[in-house]
């Protein structure tokens, strides 16, 4: 009887070794799944900077025509 309680108790061990492993491999799959999903919604810092830098480069450009324009007008190159 001694040796059937050791046979059932091995076999018990070795399958809550396997779920334990498989338990494991589902928590690491759904991490990676997590961390792909988050590095899709953020947009790549690279990206960020270059439309900032598209937008600040627009705002000067009517800056500058702005002035230009009021120094025209100063100038009397133009009236109103």
């Amino acid at each position: 009887m001694g040796n059937a309680y050791v046979s059932v108790s091995l076999f018990h061990s070795a399958i809550n070794k396997e779920n334990e492993a498989e338990r494991e491999r589902v928590r690491v799959a759904e991490q990676e799944k997590a961390e792909v999903q988050v590095a899709a919604a953020v947009p790549p810092i690279a990206a960020v900077e270059e439309e900032q830098f598209r937008k600040h480069q627009h705002a000067l450009k009517v800056m500058m025509r702005q002035v230009a324009i009021t120094q025209a007008y100063h100038n009397g190159l133009i009236s109103s």
